[in-house]
């Protein structure tokens, strides 16, 4: 029986969970473009202009940073709403591809089964039909029960296993969401608050370089944050433990099943020889 697909479906979970903190990384701080006018971004170097201060004789920095600060905060606001939403989309539509693929997967199990059961019952009528003995028909149907025992218990094994992984996943992706709207919530606090800061130091008379510098090294411990945040979360080891569950659980089951049919098989053989 493969089951190759839970790995696959949780890849593509853990990528489209994580994603929205991959876009929020590479996000540009300030880079909104507008028409006719050139993109500001507070990480690369800043234009110097030939304004010198009367009295202290020192040339001024960019002053486009507080003349743009607050177009550019409504349109860093806008993108990342636009990604959020996004971001709930995606993460809706790969939820519904993976319930899909769990049906299927499923809907082949329990077609596989039927025919396995089938294929089985064929085998035993044919077995029955050939016992000589009563002795012989007794151990047949001896050997019957057992390898249905042995069937039932493993497919139960199995079935627990499956369902348990699926439900651990299930709350791993949760919690990883809920860790998510907690990160992408507290980046968006730290931008609002250096854009704050920053409309304040212009209305203060702060020059346009320092209010400049003390907005890029907020949105730069901001994104640092962030991608701190994203690291931790993307290392889950309640994932690696799910799996080794699941996996111990099966092969347990398989053995079981194995050891249970050797014993039955060895049972008949004896008592058919005779």
């Amino acid at each position: 029986m493969n089951w190759s697909h839970n790995k696959m479906t949780y890849s593509s979970i853990k990528k489209g969970v994580a994603g929205v903190l991959t876009l929020f990384t590479i996000l540009p701080v300030f880079a909104f473009a507008e028409e006719g006018r050139p993109v500001i971004d507070p990480l690369a170097p800043t234009k110097k202009v030939e304004d010198v201060n009367k009295e202290t004789g020192l040339k001024k920095a960019n002053v486009n940073f507080c003349s743009r600060i607050n177009d550019a905060s409504s349109k860093f606001a806008e993108q990342i709403n636009n990604l959020e939403a996004k971001q709930v989309k995606q993460l809706a539509e790969r939820t519904e591809k993976i319930t899909k693929k769990e049906g299927e997967v499923d809907a082949k199990r329990a077609e596989a089964r039927t025919k396995a059961d089938s294929q089985r019952v064929q085998n035993w009528d044919q077995t029955i039909g050939k016992a000589k003995t009563d002795e012989q028909k007794t151990a047949i149907t001896t050997y019957k029960t057992a390898i249905q025992t042995a069937l039932d218990a493993r497919r139960i094994a199995v079935d627990t296993a499956v369902k348990a992984y699926r439900d651990g996943l299930a709350t791993l992706m949760t919690t990883h969401a809920t860790t998510v709207d907690a990160d992408i919530t507290t980046f968006k606090t730290a931008i609002d608050t250096a854009v704050a800061k920053a409309k304040a130091d212009c209305t203060a008379g702060v020059s346009n370089k320092n209010a400049q510098a003390t907005f890029n090294k907020a949105v730069n411990t901001a994104r640092k944050t962030l991608q701190e945040s994203r690291k931790t979360s993307d290392k889950n080891p309640n994932l690696v433990e799910l799996k080794n569950v699941r996996n111990t659980a099966i092969k347990t089951a398989e053995q079981a099943f194995k050891d249970a049919t050797t014993k039955a098989r060895t049972d008949l053989q004896a008592v058919i020889k005779k």
